[in-house]
């Protein structure tokens, strides 16, 4: 019997392969402190796929959860720095956050912006591309 290779394998197998390559090449690839900061990057990505597939399951596309992502985030590393608290920056990040889902949540279907795609007729799903 022939086995097919799917993508989910190939991503896997390239994965490992990195994986080796790069903990054979760089001294510090795998110390404690490296394996931490790989393991936080993947988890904000993780989060990200999860609202990028509630956006989807919703049949629709969201182009702008990087953005919205990078932008509240900045805001609230500005706030922070400007003397308020941790908890008080958080919170205006997460207003910001708050209010892009509400403008995207409530907008029409037929309007343009960042996000496309808000019904179930698929030549619509890329309309900002």
């Amino acid at each position: 019997m022939r086995r097919t290779l799917t993508q989910e394998t190939i991503v896997f197998l390239t994965a490992i392969v990195l994986f080796v390559v790069f903990s054979l090449a760089l001294d510090n690839f795998l110390s404690a402190g490296n394996m931490i900061t790989l393991i936080r990057n993947v988890a904000v990505l993780g989060i990200l796929s999860l609202g990028m597939a509630i956006v989807v399951i919703g049949r629709g596309v969201d182009l702008s959860l990087i953005a919205v992502m990078a932008v509240s985030l900045t805001v609230a590393i500005v706030v922070a720095a400007s003397g308020r608290d941790f908890v008080s920056a958080l919170l205006i990040g997460l207003a910001f956050v708050m209010v892009d889902g509400v403008v995207m949540g409530y907008r029409s279907p037929e309007s343009s912006g960042s996000s496309a795609g808000a019904g179930p007729k698929p030549s619509r799903l890329f309309q900002a591309c």
